[in-house]
């Protein structure tokens, strides 16, 4: 992950701090208890097997997992709620401290980049975990520089005088393109939307140049139409999201299939890109000047090329960090365009600078937390519907804010949908449940009916 991503989820310090590994006195676990099933089944093999025939059982064990693919997640016993999760990497150096490690946002115990142990004197190595079965989540393995067995590594972090690549696991079951490796329990959210199918006519994508005199920029914009769009007849419900860069990944397939299987209405999409770093994190928060550029300058752009609705009731505005305090402020200053907020771990902690009152730096701070959220405890009440989620390992400041405009909002008397998926901030839990959002919003009966039994 680049540092320019890093930065782009609102908030550098939910991701983990990259620790160095350090080469370690030797480490023997020979007599210490090992969570994996599957390890200790391999250990036993082992220390069963007659000298000299160990290797049969490892070679078996290895070929097993390339079979099945990484990490290793097994149930845990007497406990349906949660799940082993191994991550393994094979290596015949006999060192007790190899230095390869794993970089994870879903590691309970607060670790978020943790070195792997040898299994005796084999040629495993590994770091298991309790997680929650319901968990999806990505990771990456990481060794010093120009040990790592893909040489293409994702990106590269100096720590402690040694620079350290960060690469996809090259057993994963699935890596995504950003050479991230991705894994799931067996109780997460279904994603029954997510892969393209050969049966569904997938709809058409237009890229539009959108100038702004708000802003003093142009940037692109991606506009989808559903198949079987068509100019006459009832206008279209739409949807303007955020992060064109990343959602484009996805979105436009799960309208194909949501549209295909009747959980939405045919809705016209707009995917809204960012310039850099700098412009998404002034513009998206809160800026007066962006919220007239979408609401007053790319609405009527798209709506003067494609036949969407001019009801707020059905338009959607939705991000996810920064994009969901974003989608918040546009339709908090535009109500007459924008009905629904769909926000996605939403960064509303956030506040303005401080605005030179002499106050202490702690004190301003303090004083607007949450800045965003209190503008809705004074000002009239909205026509807004409001669907909110977050992930279970988002951390407590970002928890604390969501809840916080959650209860705000029910206090005031808003439609608002909460919902807190087990995941980390955005990413493929953010993905999982915007589905849900679309549903809840501006879904069908039978989309309803769909996400009634979803956690």
């Amino acid at each position: 992950m680049s540092s320019e991503k890093m930065a782009r989820c609102g908030r550098a310090w939910l991701f983990p701090l990259l620790l160095a590994f350090a080469l370690l006195p030797g480490i023997s676990i020979a007599d210490t208890a090992i969570e994996s099933p599957r390890l200790n089944a391999l250990r036993a093999a082992i220390q069963a097997s007659a000298a000299g025939e160990s290797e049969a059982a490892l070679a078996a064990f290895w070929k097993e997992i390339d079979a099945a693919g990484t990490p290793l997640i097994e149930p845990v016993a007497e406990d349906g709620a949660s799940m082993w999760v191994t991550f393994l990497w094979r290596d015949m150096d006999k060192r007790d401290a190899l230095n390869v490690g794993v970089s994870n946002l879903f590691i309970e115990s607060g670790e978020k980049t943790s070195p792997l142990s040898r299994l005796d004197s084999t040629d495993v190595w590994f770091r298991t975990y309790k997680m929650n079965a319901a968990a999806r989540f990505t990771y990456r393995l990481t060794q010093p520089e120009g040990k790592a067995a893909d040489p293409t590594a994702a990106y590269r972090e100096p720590l402690g005088g040694i620079v350290y690549e960060f690469f996809a696991d090259p057993r994963a079951r699935v890596n995504m393109p950003d050479k991230v490796s991705y894994a799931e329990g067996p109780r997460a959210i279904a994603e029954p939307w997510l892969a393209v199918r050969d049966d569904v006519t997938p709809g058409r994508i237009d890229i539009l140049k959108a100038d702004s005199k708000f802003l003093g920029n142009s940037r692109d914009v991606a506009v989808y139409t559903p198949a079987g769009y068509w100019r006459s007849g009832a206008a279209y419900p739409y949807a303007v999201i955020f992060d064109k860069e990343d959602t484009e990944k996805y979105v436009p397939t799960l309208f194909d299939n949501m549209i295909a299987d009747g959980v939405i209405p045919p809705m016209v999409l707009v995917l809204v890109s960012y310039l850099d770093i700098a412009h998404r994190s002034a513009e998206l928060p809160y800026n007066p000047n962006f919220g007239n550029f979408i609401a007053k300058e790319l609405v009527p752009l798209v709506r003067s090329r494609y036949h969407i609705s001019r009801d707020p009731k059905k338009a959607v505005i939705s991000g996810c960090s920064f994009g969901g305090i974003g989608s918040t402020s546009v339709a908090y200053a535009h109500s007459d365009v924008f009905g629904n907020v769909l926000s996605q771990s939403g960064s509303y902690w956030w506040r303005p600078t401080p605005d030179g009152s002499g106050r202490s730096e702690r004190e301003e701070y303090v004083k607007n937390l949450g800045w965003m959220p209190r503008k809705f405890v004074t000002a009239k009440k909205l026509p807004l519907r409001f669907y909110l989620d977050l992930g279970t390992e988002e951390g407590s400041g970002l928890t604390q804010a969501n809840r916080q405009f959650r209860d705000i909002l029910q206090a005031r008397g808003y439609s608002v949908t909460y919902r807190e998926h087990v995941g980390t901030h955005c990413s493929v839990g953010a993905r999982s449940m915007l589905p849900i959002g679309l549903i809840t919003l501006l879904g069908t009966e039978q989309g309803r009916r769909a996400i009634e039994t979803t956690p």
